[in-house]
């Protein structure tokens, strides 16, 4: 085992017991979980918006509404 490896075997279970450590990891982590939340209501918003857009689209390039107000025509 080299020093340097054997050193940051002694650092890294002391940094991770720091209490300043510990709380940054957790606001962190609540930082995080907010983010991918966020991310995934405006991922679900933009798939909505997509199919809705498409759904127009479908509804209205098709000249259905035309063929159908002839058939009421007298």
């Amino acid at each position: 085992m080299t020093t340097s490896t054997s050193k940051v075997t002694l650092v890294r279970p002391q940094v991770a017991s720091n209490k300043d450590v510990v709380e940054l990891k957790e606001e962190h982590m609540h930082k995080f979980a907010y983010r991918k939340l966020i991310e995934t209501m405006a991922n679900n918003y933009d798939r909505g918006s997509s199919v809705c857009s498409r759904e127009l689209t479908r509804r209205t390039s098709n000249d259905n509404f035309k063929t159908r107000a002839k058939k009421f025509t007298p």
